[in-house]
């Protein structure tokens, strides 16, 4: 006579999180995938996108830029100066565009540093 489905079960398998929640570790440390790049940067302010944005990075990226097509798309220098006022918001838009990126950051793009966003010499 069986109770449930597990009846029987020999094993189980226990990942980081598992072992955390039954107190078999001190801490817990999650692991993020390793994804492709999302974006190229251009020249200026450009982007091509390299791969379908996840809901997030879309949300993102349509605060800072502006779709100029399906896969091109161009930083908006007064959207990353609004969001860059607020600290917690330009820390968010730097990693973002750090982590996104096939590259660094190119010289002639925005450049966010310090305390706030310095433009390069296109924005004369």
């Amino acid at each position: 006579m069986f109770l449930s489905r597990y009846d029987g079960l020999t094993y189980i398998r226990i990942n980081a999180l598992d072992a955390f929640c039954l107190g078999l570790t001190e801490r817990y440390q999650p692991t993020l995938e390793a994804r492709p790049p999302l974006l190229a940067m251009g020249s200026g302010l450009g982007l091509t996108l390299l791969r379908e944005p996840e809901p997030g990075e879309r949300l993102l990226l349509e605060r800072i830029a502006k779709p100029l097509s399906a896969d091109l798309w161009a930083l908006d220098p007064e959207a990353l100066l609004r969001h860059s006022a607020d600290p917690a918001e330009y820390q968010r838009i730097r990693a973002f565009l750090e982590s996104a990126g096939d590259q660094t950051l190119p010289a002639a793009c925005p450049v966010l540093k310090g305390a706030g966003l310095q433009l390069g010499p296109w924005a004369r």
